[in-house]
């Protein structure tokens, strides 16, 4: 952007106020690669909404030919080792901040529900004497399970369409901005071209 002040334009340059290191930059690519977790977590929450949608239909295909599960007792085997591994996986990443990370925490949270699915529904095969459960269940869960990926996904998935498309930071007003600049940058009195943007997490 630039700012005008009488009749002469002054390039305005952004001041990185983060303390990271920039990831790899050079000559050529002066913010390095920072922005390649962002685009990471938007790959990232793209597919978990794929796997969301595979999983919604794969429900109502059971729901429309429903069926009870065989082998119920190796699926609950599978179920609790599923459950701790991804347990662990959920503790790792949880407290990431960056896009990417948050991108494979999302998956791992979507299979911890995977194998939360299975265990439970493992427990109502082996021990419910209810037919009609032992039919439903199943679908039920994965549809469960699909609406609360989506959910978990969209905040991401806003979050870093935004910045590819170099939205304005939600917390900032563009106009306040300039109007700050103008009220306190002495000899400034115009404002012309003025973009802001984040190039990657809170960067």
């Amino acid at each position: 952007g630039s700012l005008t002040s009488g009749n002469k334009v002054k390039p305005v340059f952004s001041q990185k106020t983060d303390t990271k290191p920039k990831k790899l930059s050079s000559p050529k690519m002066t913010f390095g690669y920072i922005r390649a977790e962002t685009i990471g977590g938007l790959c990232n929450s793209v597919f978990m909404y794929a796997v969301s949608l595979t999983i919604f239909l794969n429900a109502i295909e059971l729901f429309v030919d429903p069926h009870e599960i065989e082998h119920s007792l190796i699926f609950l085997i599978v179920g609790i080792i599923g459950l701790i591994v991804n347990l662990i996986g959920i503790l790792v990443f949880i407290s990431s901040d960056n896009d990417n990370i948050k991108g494979v925490f999302i998956h791992e949270l979507g299979d911890f529900l995977g194998s939360v699915g299975v265990l439970i529904s493992a427990l109502i095969q082996n021990f419910s004497n209810s037919h009609l459960l032992k039919m439903y269940i199943d679908p039920v869960i994965s549809i469960i399970i699909a609406i609360v990926l989506i959910v978990g996904t969209t905040g991401l998935f806003k979050k870093t369409i935004k910045i590819v498309a170099e939205a304005v930071p939600a917390d900032l007003e563009i106009e306040k901005v300039q109007k700050d600049i103008l009220e306190k940058v002495p000899n400034i009195v115009e404002i012309h071209d003025f973009h802001i943007w984040v190039l990657a997490g809170n960067t």
